[in-house]
C-alpha cells in the first residue's frame, strides 16, 4: 500500500509561526516588503500544512498563516499585510493572454457535439482511437435503473440500492449494514486518478453519453500550484464564512448565487450566505473570491469539456437567465483570481451560471438532485490526506451507482454528471477535498420562469432575510 508522506498538524505549524525568529522575518515582509530572499529564509522549513504544500509557494504560505492566527491580534496584523502585499500587484494585458493561452482557457479541446462524431464512426474501436490523441478512454458502459422506473425503463438493468445509504470503498469495522460496497468485487468500475475518460452507454449509431472525467484540468503549467493555493483558500473561506447548507452531513456545503430560500417561502433572490459577522468590505472581497473562482470554473468547462453538455446550460444561459452575482456584486460582467499574489482581472469576461456551491472536507450518502438542465460540474481545487485512514486513493471518491463506476479523486480533476442519477461520494476517511462545483436547481429555474410570466420585476437584490434559511 503506497502512503504520502504526512503533512504537518495545525499545532506544529502554528508552533514555527509563533517562534520569535520566524515572527521577527515575518514582522520585515510586513514592513519592508518580502524579498524572495526573506520568504524563502521564513518557508524554506516551514512545515507543510493545509493549502501550503509546496516550500516554494508564499502566498500559499500566508494563506495557510491566516487561517491559524485569528485569534492572535499582533500575527493577524503581520499576516493580513503579507496578504495585502500579494494583492496589490494586478496584471496587464499581456499577462492576462499569457494566463489564458497557460490555463487552456478559449481553446477547446473537444470542439462541437463530441457524441456525434462517436456516433458517426463507422465502429466502436475507430471513435475510441480518435479520442485517444487526446488521452481520453471512450467506455461503453449500460446504465442500471431503479426498480421503481421499471416501466419507464422496459428491458434494461435495474439496481436495488437505495437513497441515504453510505457508500464505502473499505469495509471497516464500524461500516453499518446498509452502507454500500463500491468495490471492483461487488462489479464497480474504478477510475484511477490519472485517467481521463468519456463512458457511453447504447448501441452502435445510437450511443448516449453518461460521464465525463477530465484530469489535469487546467493543464499543468507554471501557474498551476499558486492558482490551486489560491482556490483552496477561497473555498476553505468560503466554508468558514458562510452557512453550511448540510450541516447533518459530515464536512462543510455552502452556496453562491441564486436561491429560492426556505421552501415554504418561494423567494426568489441572492442568497443570504455569510453566518459570520464580516464588515462590508469584507463580504465585498470574499464575494468577489467565490465568483471568480466559479467564473474561471465556467471557463474551464466550456474550454475542456464537449459542447454535448455545457450547451443545455448556456442555452438557458442565452435566453436571459442571469449568470452569477451577490447581494454585494451587482449583475453584470467581468470577474477576478488571484495567483502568486497578482490579481488578474477579467473585465468583459462572461461570469458563471447563477448557481455554485463550494465544499470542504464533504461527504454525501446516495442521492439524486432535481435540475433544470441533465449534467452539473464538479472541479476538485485540493485533496489532502493528512489522517490515511483508508488505502491510497481511497476516500470522497463519486460514485455513479446507476453506471456502477467509481471516480478516484485527485487535483485538477473536473465532472460532469447527472445529478438527477443516484450518486453520492464515499466515506472519507482522512480525507478533505476542495470542490467548486456549478448545478441547476429545478426550482430556481421554475421560480425564475413562474416570476417572468407573470409579468414581475424580478429584483435579484432585494434586502430580505428570507434566504436564511436555505438547503438547496
Amino acid at each position: 500500500m503506497t502512503r504520502r508522506k504526512p503533512t504537518a498538524s495545525l499545532d506544529s505549524f502554528r508552533e514555527y509561526i509563533f517562534q520569535d525568529s520566524i515572527r521577527s522575518l515575518l514582522q520585515q515582509c510586513a514592513n519592508t516588503g518580502a524579498s524572495p530572499e526573506l520568504q524563502s529564509s521564513i518557508i524554506s522549513n516551514a512545515p507543510l500544512f493545509g493549502v501550503f504544500q509546496d516550500h516554494s509557494n508564499w502566498p500559499a504560505f500566508v494563506e495557510a498563516g491566516l487561517g491559524v492566527i485569528q485569534h492572535v491580534p499582533v500575527l493577524k496584523d503581520i499576516f493580513s499585510a503579507l496578504q495585502q502585499q500579494n494583492l496589490n500587484a494586478q496584471a496587464g494585458h499581456q499577462e492576462k493572454r499569457r494566463l489564458v493561452n497557460a490555463l487552456g482557457i478559449n481553446q477547446s479541446l473537444l470542439e462541437g457535439s463530441i457524441l456525434a462524431s462517436i456516433n458517426a464512426a463507422g465502429t466502436f474501436e475507430e471513435a475510441t482511437q480518435g479520442l485517444s490523441q487526446f488521452g481520453i478512454d471512450l467506455i461503453l458502459r449500460q446504465r442500471s435503473y431503479p426498480l421503481s422506473k421499471k416501466k419507464e425503463f422496459p428491458g434494461e438493468s435495474y439496481y436495488t440500492f437505495k437513497r441515504g445509504c453510505l457508500l464505502v470503498e473499505v469495509i471497516q469495522p464500524d461500516t453499518p449494514e446498509s452502507a454500500i460496497l463500491c468495490s471492483p468485487s461487488e462489479g464497480f468500475m474504478v477510475i484511477e486518478p490519472d485517467r481521463s475518460v468519456i463512458i457511453v452507454s447504447g448501441h452502435p449509431r445510437a450511443f448516449k453519453i453518461e460521464l465525463i472525467v477530465m484530469r489535469d484540468v487546467p493543464k499543468p503549467s507554471d501557474y498551476a500550484a499558486a492558482l490551486f493555493a489560491w482556490l483552496c483558500n477561497v473555498v476553505h473561506w468560503a466554508c468558514y464564512n458562510r452557512r453550511n447548507v448540510r450541516p447533518t452531513h459530515p464536512g462543510s456545503m455552502t452556496q453562491i448565487g441564486l436561491n429560492m430560500g426556505a421552501r415554504h417561502l418561494q423567494i426568489l433572490g441572492w442568497a443570504k450566505s455569510f453566518n459570520r459577522k464580516l464588515t462590508d468590505q469584507q463580504k465585498i472581497e470574499e464575494d468577489t473570491n467565490l465568483l471568480g473562482a466559479m467564473s474561471l470554473l465556467w471557463a474551464l468547462v466550456k474550454s475542456y469539456l464537449p459542447g454535448d453538455v455545457t450547451q443545455p446550460v448556456q442555452a438557458l444561459l442565452d435566453q436571459g437567465f442571469p449568470t452569477m452575482a451577490t447581494r454585494n456584486i451587482p449583475e453584470g460582467c467581468g470577474f477576478s483570481i488571484a495567483i502568486d499574489g497578482i490579481d488578474y482581472t477579467f473585465n468583459e469576461s462572461n461570469r458563471a451560471p447563477p448557481e455554485g456551491i463550494a465544499t470542504a472536507g464533504y461527504q454525501a450518502c446516495s442521492h439524486t438532485d432535481a435540475c433544470s438542465v441533465e449534467w452539473a460540474f464538479g472541479w476538485t481545487v485540493g485533496r489532502i490526506d493528512t489522517a490515511q485512514i483508508l488505502p491510497a486513493n481511497k476516500g470522497a471518491n463519486f460514485v455513479d451507482l446507476g453506471l456502477k463506476v467509481v471516480v478516484e479523486n485527485s487535483v485538477g480533476t473536473l465532472t460532469a454528471f447527472q445529478p438527477e442519477c443516484l450518486h453520492g461520494t464515499t466515506e472519507k476517511g482522512g480525507v478533505m477535498n476542495y470542490i467548486l462545483a456549478l448545478t441547476s436547481t429545478r426550482r430556481v429555474l421554475e421560480g425564475y420562469m413562474d416570476l417572468e410570466k407573470s409579468g414581475a420585476r424580478i429584483a435579484y437584490s432585494a434586502e430580505t432575510d428570507q434566504h436564511e434559511n436555505a438547503a438547496d
